[in-house]
Formats: C-alpha cells, sequence, structure tokens
C-alpha cells in the first residue's frame, strides 16, 4: 500500500497535490503543521503536512488481510449493511466533497494499518525477585577475573590491581591498544597506599595527559593579513559542515570578520552548499578553480580576521589529486591545517589517511561524526600515535552548535562511559 506525504503552503495546496500524485480515490490519513526546515533556524515558518494513500490499494489490503484470517466477506446480520462499493471522498478544485465518507474512509484505513503493523507478542525472561543485586555482583566479579587474566597473559605475568581490572577489561573492549592500556594501568597503579578511587582517577589522568589537544584560542588576524586555516581530509568526513561551524563560531561568538573561501568544485553541489551557508551568515564566498587564483583571493580578503578554505575530499591512494591539492595549499600559506577525519571510520583508515595526507603538513585533527561512532580506542589510539594537537570534536549535523573543543578529559570519558549518549562498543 503506497502512502503519500505531501508539504505546501496551505491545505488547499496540499490536496490538490495529494490529488495529482495519489489519484481522485485519494484517502487522507492525517494532516498537520510542521515547522520547516532551515538553516540556523532563519528559514523557518509552517506548512500544511498531508499523508494521504491510495482508497483502492486500501480496501485491496484490508480485504486480503481478512481473507488470511478467514473473515467472512459478509457483515454480520446486527451490523449496518455496507454498499458493495465504498463511498469515497474526491478532490476537486472546491476541496473536499462529502466528509463524512472521508471520515469513514480515513477511520478504515487507520484501523487497517494498525492491524498490519500490529507487533508481535513480546517474550520476557523474568529473572527471580530479589535475584537482581546478587546478578549484578556476580557478573563485576566474573568481569573483574576476566580482567586480571586478560592482563596477566598479555603482560606475561603480575597482578592487576581489584579497581583496576574492570578499567583494563574496557579499555581493551573499547579498542584501545593492549600495549597502551598496560601502561596507563601500570601508571595509575603505581604508589603505596593509593585507594580504587584514586586509582581510577589516576587512570583517567594518565589517559588524558597521553592526548595531545591544542588550547582553543580566540582567531588573532596574523600582521600582515588574515588567519588563514584550511581543512583538508578524505571524502565524506564532513569538511563542508564542519567548515559552517568553524565560520559561525568565529562570526556569530567571536565577532569576526570571516571570509570562505573553497577549493572544492568536483561534488556536485559543495559550492551552492557553501554558499548558502555564507549567505545565511552574510559572508562572502570565493570559488578557487586553479591554484593561480590563490593569492588574488587572499588579496581581495585582507581585511578580513579569518579566511576559511574548504578543500575538496581526496581519496587517500589518489595521487595525482593530492599533489593537485599540494599546489593550491603552497600559495595559501595557511597559519592552521586541520586534517579532518571521521570517527566512525577504522583505525588503520585513519592511520593511512594520516601518512597519504602528512603531504599538505596538517598542524591539528579534527574528529567528526563522535555521535555515530560506536568504539572510541581508535581515536585515542590515532592522537597518541600521531602527535598532532586535537582541535575540535563535531556530534552531529546542526550549524553552529554540533562542535565542540578537543579536550583530552571527553575522550576519556568517551572510553570509560560511552553510554552518554552514544553507543557501546
Amino acid at each position: 500500500m503506497q502512502v503519500k506525504t505531501v508539504k505546501a503552503a496551505t491545505l488547499q495546496k496540499a490536496l490538490e497535490m495529494v490529488r495529482v500524485e495519489v489519484g481522485a480515490d485519494a484517502v487522507v490519513l492525517q494532516t498537520r503543521h510542521v515547522r520547516r526546515e532551515g538553516l540556523l533556524g532563519l528559514l523557518g515558518g509552517t506548512q500544511v503536512e498531508v499523508t494521504a494513500a491510495d482508497g483502492r490499494a486500501v480496501a485491496k489490503a484490508r480485504a486480503k488481510k481478512q481473507r488470511a484470517r478467514g473473515v467472512a466477506a459478509k457483515p454480520k446480520a446486527a451490523s449496518r449493511p455496507v454498499s458493495a462499493r465504498p463511498r469515497r471522498a474526491h478532490v476537486d478544485e472546491g476541496g473536499w466533497q462529502d466528509p463524512g465518507a472521508a471520515g469513514a474512509l480515513i477511520r478504515q484505513t487507520v484501523a487497517a494499518v494498525r492491524e498490519e503493523l500490529r507487533p508481535e507478542p513480546e517474550v520476557r525472561v523474568v529473572p527471580p525477585a530479589g535475584d537482581d543485586g546478587r546478578l549484578s555482583a556476580e557478573m563485576r566479579e566474573v568481569k573483574a577475573l576476566l580482567a586480571k587474566l586478560v592482563h596477566k597473559q598479555a603482560s606475561g605475568g603480575g597482578e592487576l590491581p581489584e579497581p583496576l581490572a574492570g578499567r583494563y577489561l574496557e579499555m581493551v573492549e573499547q579498542e584501545v591498544a593492549e600495549e597502551l592500556a598496560q601502561r596507563l594501568v601500570k601508571q595509575a597503579g603505581e604508589g603505596d597506599g593509593a585507594d580504587g578511587e584514586d586509582q581510577e582517577q589516576g587512570l583517567r589522568k594518565a589517559l588524558a595527559a597521553l592526548l595531545p589537544v591544542a588550547p582553543v584560542a580566540e582567531a588573532v588576524r596574523g600582521a600582515s593579513g588574515p588567519r588563514v586555516i584550511a581543512l583538508v581530509g578524505p571524502t565524506g568526513v564532513g569538511k563542508t559542515t564542519t567548515l559552517a561551524k568553524l565560520a559561525a563560531r568565529y562570526r556569530l561568538r567571536e565577532g569576526k570578520r570571516v571570509a570562505l573561501a573553497t577549493i572544492d568544485t568536483y561534488r556536485i553541489a559543495a559550492v551552492d552548499q557553501l554558499r548558502t551557508y555564507g549567505e545565511i551568515l552574510g559572508l562572502d564566498l570565493d570559488v578557487i578553480q586553479r591554484p593561480d587564483q590563490v593569492e588574488g583571493m587572499l588579496a581581495r580578503r585582507s581585511e578580513a580576521d579569518v579566511v576559511l578554505i574548504d578543500t575538496a575530499g581526496r581519496s587517500p591512494r589518489d595521487a595525482e589529486r593530492l599533489a593537485e591539492l599540494g599546489r593550491f595549499m603552497a600559495l595559501a600559506r595557511p597559519d592552521e591545517t586541520h586534517l579532518v577525519l571521521s570517527a566512525t571510520s577504522s583505525e588503520r583508515s585513519m592511520r593511512d589517511a594520516n601518512e597519504r595526507f602528512s603531504a599538505l603538513n596538517p598542524t591539528h585533527v579534527i574528529f567528526t561524526k563522535v555521535d555515530e561512532a560506536i568504539c572510541f580506542g581508535g581515536l585515542i589510539n590515532v592522537l597518541a600515535a600521531l602527535g598532532r594537537p586535537l582541535s575540535y570534536l563535531t556530534t552531529g549535523q546542526e550549524v553552529p552548535h554540533d562542535i565542540e573543543p578537543g579536550s583530552a578529559d571527553r575522550l576519556a570519558s568517551l572510553v570509560f562511559d560511552p553510554s552518554g549518549g552514544y553507543s557501546k562498543c
């Protein structure tokens, strides 16, 4: 059964669209007012949303359902007679005709849809009353014993302090490298007289101290011109959206004069996407198609405080395109080059991207799509290995909200408490 949803400025226009797209036998299932989607909340407003279905398809679906259940086609003796052909609510230039028939068909349709979508009874196994605490304690004990066993086998011997056993296993489960996890628990367990709480705090501090983080500072204009910040990275990691978030941050929060530039002329609608963000924020956009246009762009935007440059996504293995991007970057001479990596990528993919893009001399790392990631140990391993400071984390698609300064404490909390709105590994 085909269900169609249309949106229009008025109910009359929405009903006309239903008649064209669904047909004269359309049955309205729902009408409501909804808010228009808009960037930064500046393109809002309301519109009418109408959900409708083909009346003939509804009747067929209901008849099929009844036959499958062995229900007699004719009504009960005490029931009200039903005509052989159901009454229909038609749409014409004047709107809906015969609203009583429309209401009856709506009720029939909703009942049929609910019947089709009714879930099967859920079977649950309920533990005996009063056993929850005992089972939880036993699970914690098993987890601690398993952690000790894993650590002992990996390290070649040695006891693991009780409070750190569970944390060690959590790090391994989150795909933190075992060698790194061993080093951290050893460091946290050193010292006499430290109780369990102190050891756990020591473990978090040791992990946070291991991760390089760039302090978030106000974008200061250089002595000879604007501060130039470029974003580079593989395809599909969210560079353009991240650039828009940074532009909004500098423009709205810090009151900076911001200019936008893009070298991404390969991806469909990439320029239009960034131009739309620029129009909403009141920012100029330069589209750079050749390396010899870079210096002219910088000269035109010499009065800006910050110039943000978006680049085309490149496959880490496309050496020719990476070399071409390198020619643009050499002329732009950015003060900061942020390597953008998706938190949903495998650790191997992130390491490979870092190796391939190292020719562009990235100075910082941005992890995007943190809200979509399942495990966070790979981020820890990569950041510890690269040595480049973390500048930002992004946690969604909303501009300008879903971005936050890079924080080692934040990454540590994702490893030890990944349930804070995100999936567990």
